[in-house]
């Protein structure tokens, strides 16, 4: 899934929460964000795994919600033929705090996928 679409699954597990492994995210900072700001972090987030150096890290900030978060990328990889990339990611607003560690993969069209633990690329 697109970095933005991985935001607003990752918001849209705070509310319900249903299964007991995703309560991690019914308080998850990111939940503060407006629509605009999702784009905004997703662009930011585009922007590290593709030109970011390795360990450096960058500090992004939503100050209409009190959003600030740290992305720092890791090491890039390869899955299959796809170009991939760990990131993690700190997040804060006001008494909320998560950290992730999250694995990108670049897809055909060129734009970065979250990567499923466990998955495989597809075939042909």
């Amino acid at each position: 899934m697109k970095i933005r679409y991985f935001l607003i699954a990752l918001a849209a597990f705070a509310a319900p929460a249903f299964a007991v492994n995703m309560n991690v995210f019914k308080d998850a900072p990111m939940t503060r964000l407006t629509a605009d700001e999702v784009q905004a972090f997703s662009n930011a987030i585009t922007n590290v795994l593709d030109k970011g150096p390795e360990g450096t890290t960058v500090e992004w900030k939503a100050p209409k919600t009190q959003f600030t978060s740290k992305i720092t990328p890791g090491k890039r990889t390869t899955d299959g033929k796809r170009q991939c990339r760990e990131v993690v990611i700190e997040s804060e607003s006001k008494d909320r705090f998560q950290r992730g560690t999250y694995t990108f993969c670049k897809v055909a069209n060129g734009q970065w996928q979250f990567a499923m633990p466990g998955s495989k690329p597809a075939k042909k």
